[in-house]
């Protein structure tokens, strides 16, 4: 047995330890590792399950919003008569009478 091949059969011991410990980022680096000696499926079936864990913990999924429709407008009534504002009452009762003088002088 050569010595890549013995690295070959560790790094792929060492990454599914990894794997089962939940380093799956860092088992997926050793997966790659032993595919770059020699090409394996069972091997590479596992890099690409690790390789998805990894994504997935590194990119959450964001919470999208519904999408909801804007409320329909109402096309104008011209049938309908325009609302007039109401007008404010006065709160305070005059305590004098009113007067036809002038209180200040007319700005020019």
């Amino acid at each position: 047995m050569t010595a890549k091949e013995r690295f070959r059969i560790g790094a792929i011991e060492y990454a599914e330890q990894l794997n089962a410990a939940g380093d799956v980022c860092l088992a997926q680096e050793y997966f790659d590792k032993a595919l770059t000696i020699q090409d394996d499926e069972t091997v590479r079936a596992l890099r690409d399950v690790a390789a998805e864990e990894c994504f997935t913990l590194n990119n959450p999924p964001t919470e999208v919003p519904p999408t909801a429709k804007p409320p329909a407008q109402q096309p104008p009534n011209p049938t309908k008569a325009p609302t007039q504002q109401p007008t404010a009452i006065p709160t305070e009762i005059p305590t004098e009478e009113p007067t036809e003088e002038p209180t200040e002088e007319p700005t020019p």
